[in-house]
């Protein structure tokens, strides 16, 4: 496949996309990069390191914060302004799905086990992480008020079972309360490694995204290809633009030629930073700096 026909796979799938518990059926999933992955190490397509001097995020370690985009859910907005980060291949699974920002990062959502925490006894999950667990979800929530109108709930997951319910939530939110804002993926990061490398099919910045940054990004997709041996055609480049019916284009050709050079062996790690993941990004008394509403 060419990369060009690749591109156009892409651009099906998000125009394709509904309300669906099938990923593959939703639209595109992405992830942008918020440093709670390997990108100290550069690697950021791997979860955050569990030893060594960058395994600050370890605790988060076993999730990512993700989104789908399509038009059929009425809202196509990335989460962080001119971020860029990767296109992820419909082979993942999911923790659970908010219809908008879920607060992943909430303590009372990080569990001993990196995977969650099951009670021996009776066998249910007492803690599922970034997500609630049974009995605190939104369908439970919608139970227990007979007066709600509407499918959206704030606040609260749905099971990966509900993916379809959290999509028209979000969809509904937005044509109904005019709430422009994304929905939230939190993804098992078992199956993304698991998957590796067919799970990473390309690298995207938005418009917005600054050359310094797009540079970045070609040197990092660079790396992916030197390691696992792939070609450009299976890991793309891309310009992801929600504003346009085909958002997914090729990344300008000065970016590629930076690739190229990549391939000569740059240092794509990040420098060191502070630590503290309340600094990651955003204000630091936010207890969520990852995502905002």
């Amino acid at each position: 496949m060419t990369a060009e026909a690749h591109i156009a796979l892409l651009n099906e799938r998000y125009r394709r996309g509904v309300p669906s518990n099938d990923i593959a059926e939703a639209g595109v999933l992405v992830r942008q990069f918020d440093r709670l992955d390997a990108g100290d190490d550069g690697k950021p397509w791997l979860p955050c390191p569990q030893s060594g001097y960058n395994s600050w995020c370890k605790a988060f370690g076993g999730l990512w914060a993700s989104t789908l985009l399509a038009p059929g859910h009425h809202t196509s907005r990335l989460y962080m302004e001119g971020e860029c980060g990767l296109v992820l291949a419909p082979k993942v699974s999911l923790f659970c799905a908010y219809s908008e920002d879920g607060n992943s990062m909430d303590g009372s959502k990080m569990c001993h086990g990196l995977h969650g925490d099951i009670d021996e006894t009776t066998g249910e999950p007492t803690c599922i992480p970034g997500c609630n667990v049974p009995g605190q979800q939104c369908a439970d929530r919608l139970a227990a008020n007979p007066w709600h109108v509407g499918p959206y709930v704030a606040g609260c997951s749905y099971p990966p079972t509900q993916l379809k319910e959290a999509l028209e939530a979000h969809r509904w939110g937005a044509a109904e309360q005019n709430r422009n804002v994304w929905n939230e993926m939190v993804i098992d990061l078992r199956t993304v490694t698991a998957n590796m490398p067919d799970v990473v099919e390309g690298f995207f910045c938005p418009p917005s995204a600054g050359g310094e940054a797009k540079v970045k990004l070609a040197r990092t997709r660079a790396a992916f290809m030197r390691q696992y041996e792939r070609d450009e055609a299976m890991v793309l480049l891309l310009t992801l633009d929600t504003s346009k019916p085909e958002p997914f284009s090729a990344l300008n050709a000065a970016a590629h030629g930076v690739a190229h050079g990549a391939a000569h062996g740059e240092d794509t790690r990040r420098p060191p930073y502070d630590t503290d993941p309340a600094h990651v990004h955003g204000d630091p008394h936010d207890p969520d700096p990852l995502h905002h509403t």
